[in-house]
Parts: C-alpha cells; structure tokens; sequence
C-alpha cells in the first residue's frame, strides 16, 4: 500500500467514522420519541455533517490494492458485496 493510498484510508475513516450507521439509527429512533437535534449526541453524526460537501475521495479508494484484495479474499469464501459511497 502507497503512503498516498493509507492517507486516503485514513481521511476516510476519519470523515466515516466506524459504526456511524449505529449511531444514526439511534438517533432516528429518539428523533421518533421526541428529541430534538438527536444527532448533537454523537460525534460520528457531527463528522459526517462537517464533511459532507468537501471533496470526495472514495473515487481513490474504490480503486485501492487494500480494497481490491479484500473484494479477492470476500469473493474467496463466497461472500458478495459491493462498495457504495454512503
């Protein structure tokens, strides 16, 4: 993995936090109860909020080695998946 490649996995993650599909569940659910600004609770909503207009960059990493053999290793023990963008 190029040093450009593991800064882009990097920025990634730090822009997706892990888990923040978790985190946004909840939130819509005590939205549902009644709470208002829901996401103010987590920090992984607030990332994903602040980054979201700027620059893309899973263009670069859709075409990663990383990405390309854990597809391999997936496809290896007939799991399939795809990559998205959300």
């Amino acid at each position: 993995m190029t040093y450009e490649e593991f800064r882009g996995w990097v920025e990634y993650f730090n822009r997706r936090p892990y888990q923040w599909r978790d985190d946004n569940r909840t939130a819509m659910l005590l939205q549902a109860q009644g709470v208002k600004n829901a996401e103010r609770l987590f920090e992984s909503l607030q990332k994903l909020k602040q980054n979201a207009p700027e620059r893309d960059i899973s263009e670069t990493l859709k075409t990663s080695g990383l990405l390309n053999r854990l597809k391999e290793a997936a496809k290896n023990n007939n799991i399939d998946w795809e990559v998205t963008d959300a």
